[in-house]
């Protein structure tokens, strides 16, 4: 691993750390390392900053009708 290690904490429910700790052990591994590898795992994803989507607005109208707005 390149560069310095920088210490950070991170709050999660207690369910999910009961099965982040049976997952660790199941591996030998430590929480550390397997969290490492779940953030690079979802940074490695493509993530879109902005979804292209396409509309129609249709108006039908009456021009026998007056005064709508």
């Amino acid at each position: 691993m390149a560069g310095r290690i920088v210490r950070t904490s991170i709050s999660l429910p207690r369910d999910l750390i009961k099965e982040l700790d049976y997952f660790v052990d199941s591996i030998g591994s430590d929480r550390s390392k397997v969290v490492q590898q779940a953030i690079r795992n979802f940074l490695s994803i493509p993530h879109k900053e902005e979804d292209r989507v396409a509309g129609l607005l249709m108006i039908v109208y009456s021009h026998r009708m007056h005064g709508l707005e």
